[in-house]
Formats: structure tokens, C-alpha cells, sequence
């Protein structure tokens, strides 16, 4: 499963034919990939670049890095 993070709430009612008196949270894919690419596909366009999980993963408290 993955989150969907491209779309504009926008795109998306248009694209879904959301009505304007529903509020769309998120938007999830379901499914196996074809393929896995060697880099995620956001990465890979310059979105962002991944960062390192040290500065992700935290023990114990909030800023607690190991």
C-alpha cells in the first residue's frame, strides 16, 4: 500500500469526481508494482532527496538519536 502525496486535493476531486461537501484525507494505491525502481520516483524527478535515516530514527525520546 502507498500513500499517494502527488495530487492536489484539487486533481484528485476532479480526477475521482469527489463532490465539494466531501473532505478527501488521503489517497491510498493498493497492489503489487510491476517493478521496483532504484530510486523512488520523487527522489529520482528532484523532488527530494531521501535522507539519512539517522536523522529519521530517534530511541526512545523525541530527539533521543543514537
Amino acid at each position: 500500500m502507498g500513500w499517494v502525496s502527488i495530487l492536489s486535493e484539487e486533481q484528485l476531486r476532479e480526477i475521482l469526481g469527489i463532490p465539494s461537501h466531501v473532505t478527501p484525507v488521503g489517497y491510498l494505491c493498493l497492489g503489487y508494482p510491476e517493478r521496483f525502481e532504484p530510486k523512488p520516483e520523487l527522489e529520482t524527478v528532484g523532488w527530494l532527496n531521501r535522507l539519512p535515516l539517522r536523522e529519521l530514527i530517534f530511541y526512545e525520546t523525541w530527539n533521543g538519536k543514537e
